[in-house]
């Protein structure tokens, strides 16, 4: 959400209009557009995991320190759109980037008999 701040100004014939403060917002939109980029060279990548260091390393290189790559990735898991687990001890050092993937890969374990998903599902 963007919050616009909105002042009011008396010009010489005291007649009132308003100028628009777009400070934060623009700030908003820079920050919004180095998420975008990561989330964009994430997408790309091949691997189901990828360690979090490397995680952090990628958010680096688009001007994101360690403490705003936690939030990005909080963030993200949030949505669904990668997973990280920072509070699980064994998988707090990988994001996972084809959550999809993984899902269907249980699903298919669970499945056993191959009777309570259909084939469908599978070749999604």
């Amino acid at each position: 959400m963007y919050w616009v701040v909105v002042r009011k100004i008396l010009d010489s014939q005291s007649s009132l209009f308003y100028v628009v403060d777009t400070k934060p917002l623009v700030a908003d939109l820079f920050k919004k557009a180095k998420y975008r980029d990561i989330v964009n060279k994430l997408e790309k990548d091949d691997r189901v995991k990828l360690p979090f260091k490397e995680f952090v390393e990628i958010c680096g290189s688009h001007s994101v320190d360690e403490t705003e790559a936690k939030a990005l990735a909080a963030s993200l898991h949030a949505t669904g759109k990668f997973l990280h687990y920072a509070h699980s001890k064994e998988l707090s050092s990988y994001v996972l980037l084809k959550p999809d993937e993984l899902a269907q890969s249980f699903a298919k374990l669970l499945d056993l008999k191959g009777t309570l998903f259909s084939a469908y599902f599978y070749n999604y």
